[in-house]
């Protein structure tokens, strides 16, 4: 971690909206980036109802592979930054996230709000 502390003591609150890019550091695949899943697979043969009604087997092995990529994905400096953060100015930092992983969390930090599920809720499957 960088030797100089961002100090938020004479701030207002402060929101982070954070995105795909803070979790492909991490390694988790990202759906439309560079290498993205979504220029690997066909949407509308591993990802939507349609395609669950025509082979559920090939859309539940899909997502199955999504989840074990992401349960094998750490929290870099970045997260423990953001959670060191919050630690240090509790309540004035908060942190939203559209995220599908849980490494915020893993990290010590608490976010606000996810735009979308959660990991951890793979945790539980």
């Amino acid at each position: 971690m960088t030797d100089t502390p961002i100090d938020l003591r004479h701030s207002g609150p402060v929101t982070l909206f954070i995105g795909a890019g803070m979790s492909a550091e991490s390694g988790v695949p990202t759906y439309r980036g560079q290498g993205g899943i979504w220029g690997q697979y066909d949407y509308h043969e591993v990802a939507c109802q349609a395609a669950f009604e025509r082979q559920p087997a090939a859309v539940l092995d899909f997502h199955e592979t999504r989840r074990q990529a992401v349960l094998a994905c750490s929290p870099h400096v970045g997260h423990r930054h953001i959670a060191a953060l919050q630690t240090a100015h509790p309540g004035q930092l908060r942190v939203v996230t559209q995220n599908i992983d849980d490494l915020h969390e893993q990290a010590g930090s608490t976010p606000r709000a996810h735009a979308r599920a959660i990991a951890s809720a793979f945790h539980r499957l």
